[in-house]
Formats: C-alpha cells, structure tokens, sequence
C-alpha cells in the first residue's frame, strides 16, 4: 500500500468521528464538569510551557494538537446521540468480521508450520495489531455475553484467548489476563469470584505449561536482546532521555513537538535529539530519518509524553487520559441499569 503521511490516520478518525457528530445533530458541549476542569488545566500548563520552552510556534502547535488530539475526539464522541441498541449491534458485526479474518493468521501458521510470532501471516498492520484486535474481541464477547447470556459469545471469547496465546506475545496475553479477571470480578458473590478466579488460574496454569517451551524461547531471545544493546536498545534509551529532560527542566518538559513526535521532525531533526545524545543511535539517527529508510523515534508512546511535557505536565495528561475509566468505575459502582454496567465494564477493559 502507498505510504500515507505521518498522524492521517489520527486526522481520518478524528474527521470520522467529527462527521459522526454532525449528522446525529449534536451540539458541541460536555456535561461532566471535571473533565473540562481538567482540560483548563492541561491548556493552561501547555501555555506556560511555551513561555519555558525555546521550540517554533508552529511545531509546538502541531505537537500539541496531536497529543491532545484524543479529548477532542472523546468530546465528539461523548456528545454523539445514539443508542445502545446500535452499539450492541457494531460489537456484534465487529466480532464476526475480526473472527474469520483471525482464522487467516491460524491456517497460515498450521499452513506453513511456523510459529505466529516468528512468521507472521495476515491482514492487520502487524503482530502487536493483531493481538490488540484479539484483545478488543475478547472485551466485545465479554460485554455481549453479560447482556444476552448466550454461552456462544463466552466460548467465542475462549477461542480468541486461545489465539492470543498462540502468538507467545507477552504484554497481549497479561492484557487478556487482566481482561478476565476484570470480568471474573465484575459479576456474583465473593464464594463465586474466588471460585471463577481459581477456575482461570487453572486454566492459564495449563496453558502457560503447554506453551512453556515457546515462551522460554521467546523471553530468552528478549533478554538477549537486551543485554546485546544495554543503553542503545531504543525504547530504553528513549525512557532515559525522556527522564533527563524532565530532571534537566524540572517541573516542566521540553514542550509539545520537541521529543519523540511527529512534529519533532518537521523542519529538521530535532535539537533535542542532539542535546542528549539520541542522534548516536543508529535507529534514531538523523541519517534514517533523512534516508526514509524507517526509525525508531516514534516506537515507545510515554517517553514523548514525559520529555515534552514534564513530570508536571505528565500527572495532569494522565487525569485527562485515564478520566473515562474512573467514570465508567462510578457508573458501574453506582447504577442499577444492566446496559449501563455491560458499557462500563467495556469502557473500563
């Protein structure tokens, strides 16, 4: 496929969703008042920040649309009018268009004899994608079993565990871990959440014995890995630099469009880079960028967060963008609507 530019798909979905809103005849406010407290304070940081920070106007304006691009997005969305009959009808549709397209990766591995995670077959981006559309399934036949209790939607959510598994990817098989036991405690009395929690402890026991060749193999390639690159590996040495410029700046960052983002590019190799020794590393130099030969710069998500915005600005991005599961807790603690707590049990997954 032809290489699109960096952050269209974050403006596609962005416009998607702005279009959504505008045909269901919505009006552009938000009800819940802490999170437009919240959103105040983010602004009112990112301004300050500008003052301390030495960045043009323009890739500090880039860089800080594109980071707060999600609570425009969860804005429109929240003031969207529809109804659950048309969510539980999208869950649907989406598990029964992600369950062949999975098959695909498993005939292709039984196919070819190779592992999912070595030979990778199929039609999402790449591994980490499918396992977090695994995931994603997994969430939809949870919700949809709590709603209609039909056991096919439970055993559906097996099948695609099972699939996660089969890709011996660490972080998505903890990730349906946790979906589980979020699930296991969401519903019955203490006797019956300790009882289906031993059940999956069980089950997962099992698994992990009969996958355990695999998985040594696997984290044994990662510490090697590891051990090989020591400081140059590049998500370790984007964490150490994200930490030095937060220290360095102390409460404040290096400012939005500084420090592993896009428009740390734009207009030339950040001098940030430079500044702490990123540029040394050969899948972050100057000269993969400048080849298009593909970098690492944009690979690992928090350190552009904590480099741009400080540990200050950091506590506060994070209250924006961990405020829609403290509320979905709420509603779910709160209500004694079933439909309300199947959606806060998926929002919170």
């Amino acid at each position: 496929l032809p290489s699109f530019p960096g952050g269209i798909k974050h403006l596609l979905l962005f416009l998607f969703v702005l279009y959504g809103w505008y045909v269901t005849g919505s009006k552009l406010y938000y009800h819940d008042k802490n999170y437009l407290i919240l959103i105040f304070f983010n602004c009112l940081y990112i301004t300050i920040l500008f003052f301390t920070t030495k960045v043009s106007v323009i890739n500090y304006f880039i860089g800080f649309v594109f980071t707060y691009l999600f609570s425009f997005i969860f804005i429109l969305s929240s003031n969207t009018k529809n109804s659950t009959k048309n969510l539980f009808n999208l869950f649907k549709s989406l598990i029964f268009i992600f369950l062949p397209l999975s098959f695909i990766t498993v005939l292709a591995s039984l196919i070819t004899g190779y592992q999912i995670n070595t030979n990778y077959i199929g039609v999402f981006r790449e591994l980490g994608a499918f396992g977090t559309v695994l995931n994603i399934s997994s969430i939809l036949c949870l919700v949809l079993f709590l709603k209609t209790n039909n056991r096919k939607y439970i055993i559906l959510a097996g099948v695609f565990s099972i699939i996660i598994f089969l890709t011996i990817m660490k972080k998505s098989i903890l990730s349906n871990c946790i979906i589980w036991f979020i699930y296991l405690f969401s519903k019955g009395s203490i006797k019956q959440k300790i009882f289906q929690s031993l059940i999956f402890l069980s089950i997962f026991t099992l698994a992990i014995f009969f996958m355990r060749n695999q998985l040594i193999e696997n984290i044994t390639k990662n510490i090697d890995y590891v051990s090989d690159a020591g400081d140059e590996h590049v998500r370790i040495a984007m964490y150490n630099a994200a930490f030095k410029i937060a220290s360095d700046h102390f409460p404040f960052g290096a400012g939005t469009g500084t420090f592993g983002s896009l428009p740390s590019l734009y207009n030339g190799y950040s001098k940030v880079y430079y500044d702490y020794n990123i540029y040394l590393i050969e899948p972050l130099s100057p000269e993969r960028v400048l080849e298009g030969e593909g970098h690492d710069l944009f690979d690992t998500f928090w350190p552009h967060i904590i480099g741009e915005l400080g540990f200050l600005g950091t506590i506060l991005f994070i209250l924006l963008w961990f405020y829609p599961i403290f509320k979905a807790v709420i509603h779910y603690k709160n209500t004694s609507s079933k439909e309300i707590k199947e959606l806060a049990f998926y929002v919170i997954s």
